[in-house]
């Protein structure tokens, strides 16, 4: 029971950590706009959602130290520190339970914080399941493609929807007014969002968004928003050959005021001059091997051995005694 007590306070204590270093660095050190967008999707997600991994790794990688230095018979941490800290992190020598009440009242924090996370998703996921099969039962299969659908309605719709798996949705209406070569490019950027599973992924950065305050989650999420509509831009101008056709059908489509529920993703309505202008580039940056994320989270793993798990256990002790 003290390990487990123990366990929660310092995750407590490494999400405090990564949510204040989250909101006073990010606005500073954001993914720049020369970086390739999967590039930039991968680097916003690591400050997005760092107070949940800084935790798990700097922990993992404690315990892991304390069972390799049992196994190799060195001298064991409880007893290297055992004057500085009453209370270790080590898996070897479980600690004592703790009597304060702030031993309990951390770890219920920190459940009521995941589950009202899950709740947000949940309520996500069960609202655009709902969306969907009301608007399917309206709907024709498109010959556009697979999961793309042709809805009996008067407004002006193009979007992607779903969660783990997503559908496209066009308006009769909208397929009247597109010319056929513009529609495959919006098609095609609507496919791009369908099979990287952009819907997913946007409501899980949406709601692990909601532990930051509102200036803070407006950034992450724009940045994540310019770089995945970007993504899928790129994926459209691949399909079709021409940037430039790319960034013409998103003009086009940006003339409608096209209808988006909630949670959906669509083509023309996020970021529009950023996204022509970098379609306009004469070179487009190259997608490199992910340096920066294998970094932090190796140096996170480093430093959970030494110098952050002690001073978390230097803290831990403070608050609970």
């Amino acid at each position: 029971m003290g390990l487990f007590q123990l366990l929660a306070s310092m995750v407590f204590v490494f999400s405090v950590f990564a949510w204040v270093c989250v909101i006073l660095f990010f606005p500073m050190f954001k993914s720049s706009a020369h970086q390739h967008p999967q590039q930039r999707l991968r680097s916003s997600r690591i400050w997005l959602y760092a107070p949940f991994w800084l935790p798990l790794v700097t922990i993992t990688s404690s315990l892991v130290f304390s069972y390799l230095q049992n196994l190799l018979e060195q001298a064991d941490h409880c007893f290297q520190t055992l004057s500085q800290h009453i209370h270790h992190l080590c898996g070897v020598h479980p600690p004592p339970t703790f009597d304060s009440i702030l031993a309990w009242t951390l770890p219920f924090f920190l459940f009521s914080l995941c589950l009202g996370i899950l709740f947000s998703l949940a309520l996500r996921a069960s609202r655009a399941r709902s969306l969907i099969r009301n608007l399917i039962w309206h709907s024709n299969p498109c010959k556009l493609g697979a999961d793309t659908w042709e809805v009996e309605q008067a407004s002006f719709m193009a979007f992607t929807l779903g969660f783990w798996r997503s559908h496209i949705f066009f308006s009769k209406e909208f397929l009247s007014k597109i010319d056929i070569e513009t529609l495959r490019i919006i098609h095609a950027h609507e496919d791009a969002h369908r099979n990287n599973r952009d819907c997913f992924w946007n409501s899980l950065d949406h709601s692990f968004a909601l532990v930051y305050p509102k200036k803070i989650r407006q950034l992450l999420l724009n940045d994540l928003d310019l770089a995945r509509e970007q993504r899928c831009d790129l994926w459209a101008a691949r399909r079709v050959g021409c940037r430039i056709k790319v960034a013409k059908a998103i003009t086009q489509a940006a003339q409608f005021q096209v209808l988006q529920p909630e949670g959906s993703l669509a083509i023309a309505t996020q970021n529009i001059p950023e996204r022509i202008r970098f379609l306009l580039r004469q070179d487009i940056p190259h997608q490199t091997l992910p340096f920066l994320p294998t970094f932090f989270i190796g140096s996170a793993f480093a430093l959970g051995m030494g110098p952050i798990h002690h001073f978390a256990e230097l803290v831990v002790n403070a608050l609970l005694h």
